[in-house]
């Protein structure tokens, strides 16, 4: 067997209460922990399929069911305040160069758009812009906005791993990337991609959502187990067999680290009632449905691979003054 993935049939559990996803979705280093195995290169390239299905065929409203989640949850806007932090970096670095700066937003969008907004406008028409998303849809608004402000750019319907056949290497001065990274398993190869093409002094910032609930099924487990749906101790029977079978209890976590978990549980908490609420009032289009399991993991676990790769991390920012939820990180390549 070249894979093994263990089955587990969501449908009951996603028709009434949320949509796990693939275990092929969690940290490439916790697939030990999911029970999954087999030959890496399949593993990458179906893993990367389960993301390809929940986010390539979404609309503007999947974003928005975001920050529709995080306002119910009583934190505010984290997509924005993600978006806004990112473009400090971005004007700050712009105002420091002299020449045209190119930049290219991943997972572009609204993102984009604030990026552009927060320029000095003596630097608005020295940059370039590249929108690269998936999404064509989700990416009308933002052109048309970026239209309507004179902005120059141009937009490229692909993922980052498809960088290396749209953009050209070493010639981005500044690539973004905004709550996107963590839609990889694997952190590798798109780190690898985007510092080739980043020219040589230039930057790279990530903004993201960063926790350890996705790196071992017991967390999963545990917190399915606070809620109550048809079938739920059948479900539960079923999704100990096919993870936890053998497996070691997760650890313990204490401190920041349980609390920055106990965030995101809060947010997954809000979104059963939003994507409840949605379905009731036949508002809800399963394309935009956003699944729990992802690449999420602690910020360390970015700047590692980014230092293999060859970034020379500058800085590690929290956003957040009690939770390393929301991080920034802003690297250069030497």
């Amino acid at each position: 067997m070249d894979v093994y993935i263990p089955e587990f049939d969501e449908s009951n559990l996603s028709e009434h209460l949320i949509t796990l996803g693939s275990p092929l979705r969690v940290p490439s280093y916790a697939f030990p922990s999911w029970r999954i195995a087999g030959n890496e290169l399949k593993l990458r390239s179906e893993s990367e399929e389960s993301y390809d299905s929940e986010w390539k065929s979404g609309s503007p409203r999947q974003m928005q069911y975001v920050t529709d989640t995080t306002m119910r949850a009583g934190y505010g806007d984290f997509p924005q305040l993600l978006r806004e932090e990112t473009a400090k970096s971005v004007s700050e670095m712009v105002r420091k160069e002299k020449e045209r700066v190119a930049i290219l937003d991943i997972g572009a969008g609204v993102s984009t758009v604030v990026l552009f907004d927060g320029l000095n406008e003596n630097d608005k028409n020295r940059v370039y812009l590249t929108l690269l998303e998936p999404s064509e849809e989700k990416v009308e608004d933002a052109a048309r906005e970026l239209n309507e402000r004179g902005a120059s750019y141009k937009v490229i319907v692909g993922k980052d791993l498809d960088i290396p056949y749209k953009i050209r290497p070493e010639s981005q001065n500044i690539i973004t990337a905004v709550a996107s990274i963590h839609h990889h398993a694997y952190l590798d190869r798109p780190f690898r991609i985007i510092y080739d093409a980043i020219k040589r002094n230039g930057s790279f910032i990530t903004a993201d959502w960063h926790n350890s609930m996705w790196e071992h099924p017991e967390r999963v487990y545990r917190f399915l187990q606070e809620f109550d749906w048809p079938g739920k101790e059948q479900d539960l029977k079923d999704f100990k067999n096919a993870y936890m079978k053998g497996i070691d209890p997760a650890p313990k976590l204490t401190g920041i680290e349980e609390y920055t978990n106990d965030m995101i549980r809060t947010f997954w908490k809000n979104w059963i009632d939003v994507r409840k609420e949605a379905m009731e009032k036949g508002e809800f289009d399963s394309r935009d449905d956003i699944w729990m399991l992802e690449g999420h993991r602690p910020v360390e676990g970015y700047a590692e691979e980014m230092r293999r790769i060859g970034f020379e991390i500058e800085d590690i920012y929290q956003l957040l003054p009690d939770s390393r939820l929301l991080m920034r990180i802003t690297a250069k390549k030497s």
